[in-house]
């Protein structure tokens, strides 16, 4: 397979794993609403968690694939919870802050990453495959496709922000609260089935 090719499937594939609705996406929402800046901050946050997962997936993985995610799924659960709780407090005058650091969200996508067992999961299994299959140029591209989706998907909900703030900051709470409570609901299903 040539470069090129191996480059674009990449970037395919990028595009196509952070596209899919979930926590980031909840999140990198709501950020987007306070800055353009602090909405990519999430996405490149969470970015950087793969980038870390990659790394220990090709470091450790004869260690770490016989390790049992349920703890993960635990934390998980108890981190979506959390941000369900912050989404419910938040309001319009907070997500109207122009002053909110972008570092904060920056850590926050990372946070949100760290602790998500689909991530792992997806580097112990699909991830490994991907890279033994097209090489380390497709993981160049990987990357790049998550950060054209990152962009993109900021700038089309400041977007529509711009246009009609009041539908668009109550369909981005309505759209993060459900995905948050869809992945709590989810994440504390599979480590109570993983226990019993």
């Amino acid at each position: 397979m040539d470069i090129l090719t191996s480059f674009l499937l990449g970037t395919l594939y990028g595009i196509s794993l952070a596209a899919p609705p979930g926590p980031i996406l909840a999140m990198m929402a709501q950020r987007t609403i306070i800055s353009y800046l602090n909405g990519i901050s999430v996405g490149f946050g969470a970015m950087t968690a793969d980038f870390i997962f990659m790394i220990i997936t090709l470091l450790l993985y004869g260690f770490i694939k016989n390790l049992p995610l349920f703890p993960f799924y635990i934390i998980g659960s108890l981190f979506m919870m959390f941000l369900i709780y912050s989404s419910l407090k938040s309001t319009k005058n907070e997500f109207k802050r122009g002053n909110e650091k972008s570092s904060n969200s920056y850590l926050l996508g990372l946070g949100i990453a760290l602790v998500n067992p689909l991530q792992i999961g997806w580097w112990l299994t699909a991830g490994l495959t991907f890279i033994s299959l097209f090489g380390i140029i497709s993981v160049v591209g990987f990357f790049t496709g998550i950060i054209i989706w990152v962009l993109f998907f900021a700038f089309i909900v400041r977007k529509g922000y711009s246009i009609n703030r009041g539908i668009a900051s109550l369909a981005i709470k309505i759209f993060s609260i459900g995905t948050f409570f869809f992945f709590a609901s989810y994440f504390m299903y599979i480590a109570i089935i993983s226990l019993i």
